[in-house]
């Protein structure tokens, strides 16, 4: 079987575009904790309550960014568009890299760049 007519390498893809709506439903859910944890950000006392509610619409945001990376590599799976899927990996790429910079560039999110492209070189062939 070639990498062509290769369902793994969609179905991997697929895999770890589940992460990102899981995790964005998580944001929209409960803010507080994605920054407690994601971003390590200790929660604010009564005197920074304007500053919290920057930073929780600001978490908001990302979880619907991460909602719309998922369903969008979703709809190309579903259409079995191989190669907008493999786009959509490298696009990933770079968000996790922008991500693990801005989250102080520790490994949650570097480790993932080379699997990302990876993937994406992949499918795109």
């Amino acid at each position: 079987m070639t990498s062509s007519t290769s369902t793994l390498l969609p179905n991997v893809a697929m895999a770890i575009f589940l992460f990102p709506p899981l995790m964005g439903i998580f944001s929209l859910i409960n803010p507080d904790a994605v920054l407690a944890k994601a971003f390590q950000y200790p929660p604010p006392d009564n005197a920074a309550r304007k500053a919290h509610d920057i930073a929780v619409n600001l978490t908001r945001l990302f979880g619907v960014r991460n909602l719309f990376m998922g369903g969008a590599a979703l709809g190309a799976w579903v259409k079995g568009d191989r190669g907008l899927l493999g786009y959509f990996c490298l696009l990933a790429a770079g968000v996790a890299s922008v991500d693990a910079v801005v989250q102080g560039g520790g490994l949650k999110h570097w480790w993932l760049v080379p699997v990302l492209v990876g993937v994406g070189a992949g499918l795109m062939e």
